[in-house]
């Protein structure tokens, strides 16, 4: 047996849920103790595997609880390994593997809560943008600004439509004295959540959006539209949108940076998932 297939024999010995015969006799002739070290090896992979999705997905953990959430991660980690070495970047599965789990099937919202958490969570990752509060200028310097510019829009900004509220129930977990019974009515209710995501001086930030205009200004904007199609996707939803007061609440709360030109590459949106 070659360097790159014994390299290979313990890599599935680690991650197969089930190690192969030949495998594992391998292990266990190369030393006396071989098959002990890769009891050890897996071990030690599945407590990664729980610390790395825990920091990921803390509100998915205290959702299953600690046993079942451990038993997920274990599971996770032999149905979709790795593949770098940081494992700060493992986990992006995640969300569609929980959609497809039978057992989790009274937990409706769990996939688009950790859609949620992943978003947030790889917030850390993305890199900064810089103000330019100064390009507001152009707005009054230039009529048309607003043909040709976009919004100048933080870090890791998101919007999401969701066929639940996972938002809700992220925003609760997050609270530190959650209001449990509300969180029950939202979740009986029906219709669809909208969710903004963004960072905030390095904070990442999580809003619901109760207004269906300014959920329509916002995913156009992260499609790259230019201000006056924003504008006017919004006022097609309500015609008594008011832009203005909007902007001023968006800059004032870290989400507008400035103005760019338009033409760049656009934000992706997230739409419901029934």
């Amino acid at each position: 047996m070659t360097l790159a297939d014994q390299q290979q024999a313990l890599l599935r010995c680690v991650f197969d849920v089930h190690p192969g015969e030949a495998d594992t006799a391998w292990a266990t002739q190369v030393h006396p103790q071989g098959r002990r070290g890769l009891q050890a090896y897996r071990a030690n992979a599945h407590a990664s595997a729980h610390r790395s999705l825990a920091a990921a997905y803390p509100i998915v953990q205290r959702i299953l609880g600690e046993v079942a959430f451990s038993a997920m991660a274990i599971a996770h980690w032999h149905a979709c390994p790795p593949t770098r070495g940081d494992l700060a970047h493992w986990g992006a599965e995640l969300p569609a593997w929980l959609d497809q789990d039978t057992q989790l099937q009274e937990l409706p919202y769990l996939e688009d809560v950790a859609r949620i958490e992943w978003a947030l969570h790889r917030m850390q990752f993305d890199a900064d943008t810089t103000p330019a509060p100064e390009t507001f200028a152009l707005l009054s310097q230039n009529p048309g600004t607003a043909d040709s510019h976009t919004l100048l829009m933080a870090s890791g900004f998101q919007p999401m439509a969701l066929s639940c509220a996972a938002g809700s129930v992220v925003q609760v977990h997050q609270e530190s004295r959650p209001d449990w019974s509300a969180l029950r009515q939202r979740l009986e209710a029906t219709g669809t959540e909208y969710v903004l995501l963004w960072r905030q001086h390095w904070q990442p930030r999580l809003k619901l959006v109760h207004c269906p205009a300014e959920f329509a200004c916002l995913t156009a904007l992260a499609r790259g539209d230019t201000l006056n199609e924003a504008l006017a996707v919004a006022t097609a939803e309500d015609k008594d949108f008011d832009f203005s007061q909007w902007l001023s609440a968006a800059v004032a709360d870290g989400l507008v940076l400035g103005l760019s030109p338009a033409g760049g590459l656009a934000m992706h949106s997230s739409t419901p998932r029934h």
